[in-house]
């Protein structure tokens, strides 16, 4: 288990993909866990607090990450954190039905996910 507490470089484009991609899927099922919870404390702010709770959350989670491994990659911890983001906020519009602005965080992570492989490719040649 202490294996996914590590903060690693993901050498392949692909592995660095699916990294992001995992770290959306962490995202929305945050929201969906925390949810619930936000309903409980803050029935009219219910679904910004779950993406609020989510995405600080995940950011002590990656800071126990780094302080556990011995090293903090920052720009490790920030892209997973941009991950845990987009898919709570994904989660946040297709809760809200609203399939726009679900397509445009769609087309961000798409961005990045572009944006990260290509610089992965480019650096291994």
């Amino acid at each position: 288990m202490w294996d996914l507490l590590t903060p690693v470089s993901q050498k392949s484009p692909y592995q660095w993909v699916t990294v992001l991609l995992s770290h959306m899927a962490i995202g929305i099922a945050l929201f969906v866990w925390l949810l619930p919870i936000a309903f409980w404390i803050a029935p009219d702010h219910a679904r910004l607090l779950a993406v609020w709770l989510a995405g600080s959350g995940y950011m002590l989670f990656e800071r126990f990450q780094g302080w556990k491994a011995g090293r903090m990659l920052w720009w490790d911890s920030v892209l997973d954190w941009c991950g845990v983001c987009n898919g709570t906020l994904i989660a946040l519009a297709l809760w809200a039905n609203d399939w726009l602005a679900a397509e445009a965080f769609i087309l961000v992570a798409s961005a990045i996910a572009f944006a990260g492989s290509w610089a992965r490719r480019k650096s291994r040649s």
